[in-house]
């Protein structure tokens, strides 16, 4: 989604961009608790290695 239209202040279009930015935090940090929970009930193969 983009904010571009003429109406909105630049003060919305940043909010909006502030919004969308901790959307997709949100949505980055739910993937990794789903991963997590696939891992703990084995339905999500995991390798290990060394760091």
């Amino acid at each position: 989604m983009k904010i571009s239209d003429a109406s909105t202040s630049p003060q919305q279009r940043q909010q909006a961009e502030l919004v969308r930015r901790n959307g997709l935090r949100l949505l980055k940090l739910v993937n990794t608790l789903l991963d997590f929970s696939r891992i703990e009930a084995d339905r999500l193969p995991v390798t290990y290695e060394q760091i």
